[in-house]
């Protein structure tokens, strides 16, 4: 009988982990890191249900959605600390809603973010994406992050924002 709980814990512990895929955009370009993860957050919203959290300190990303600054992440943070490393419905009200796809506006100080700790935050991300029923989560995962390398195990794939990557090449002229 012990065993049968503990064999139906560890499944539905896999069965969370499978629910979501986590898609990472990491750089040391903050602009271009926002704006590919803006990007992707919305070409992965056409395929299902998409999450973007902005682990950015200061990347103004609530001025071009438009949020009402409400709540933001380190609120939500703080909820799910204080709750126990348990998703509550304040967490929910944290999240913000957009024709394509939601949204957690970054924190409101760079401290939030390091004191937070990449164990909180992966536990957090876990929450938010089973909680909320999202297929993808995208993270904007920044250089504030004492250890990023943590959130990109976690990610599915992680996208480099990196200018020297692109090529843009001069139209070429008929004669």
């Amino acid at each position: 009988a012990a065993s049968d709980v503990y064999k139906r814990q560890e499944t539905e512990q896999n069965e969370k982990e499978k629910s979501f895929k986590c898609i990472g955009v990491y750089g040391f370009n903050s602009s271009l890191r926002v704006m590919l993860a803006l990007v992707i957050s919305a070409a992965f919203s056409r395929k299902g249900k998409t999450l973007f959290i902005n682990l950015d300190e200061f990347s103004g990303i609530e001025h071009i959605m438009g949020s009402d600054e409400s709540r933001n992440l380190s609120d939500a943070l703080y909820m799910f600390k204080q709750a126990g490393m348990q998703y509550t419905d304040g967490i929910r009200r944290s999240i913000h809603f957009t024709d394509m796809f939601d949204y957690i506006p970054a924190v409101v100080s760079a401290d939030d973010i390091s004191y937070a700790g990449d164990m909180l935050l992966l536990q957090f991300i876990d929450a938010a994406a089973y909680n909320g029923q999202y297929m993808y989560v995208v993270i904007n995962i920044s250089e504030g992050i004492t250890r990023p390398w943590k959130l990109m195990e976690k990610c599915d794939v992680t996208y480099i924002a990196d200018l020297s990557l692109i090529h843009i090449s001069e139209p070429t002229r008929p004669r």
